[in-house]
């Protein structure tokens, strides 16, 4: 990790049945994520809490804008992966 973190090449890590990708767009990972979701079902994006979660309070407002991208924070700390919205969410690791 920190040879990728240095913009280095990493060794490669067997993670059996798991696939690691990284990715420099946030809008094409988000749209492999949905493929995925399409595919095998929970595929979900979480994230340190870094950002602010404005909608807590405002549920109109967006908590997270990247790249173009806009997204919330998961809207619900109970079975949050689980939740029709997740897919569409960023799930904050503590909920997960």
């Amino acid at each position: 990790m920190r040879a990728l973190l240095r913009g280095e090449a990493p060794d490669a890590v067997d993670l059996g049945e798991y696939e690691l990708r990284m990715f420099d767009d946030l809008g094409a990972m988000r749209r492999e994520l949905r493929t995925r979701e399409a595919e095998y079902g929970l595929a979900r994006l979480v994230a340190g809490y870094a950002w602010d979660w404005r909608s807590r309070r405002d549920p109109a407002a967006y908590d997270i804008e990247l790249d173009g991208e806009r997204m919330r924070w998961n809207s619900t700390a109970t079975d949050w992966i689980s939740s029709p919205a997740s897919v569409d969410e960023v799930g904050s690791i503590h909920t997960v």
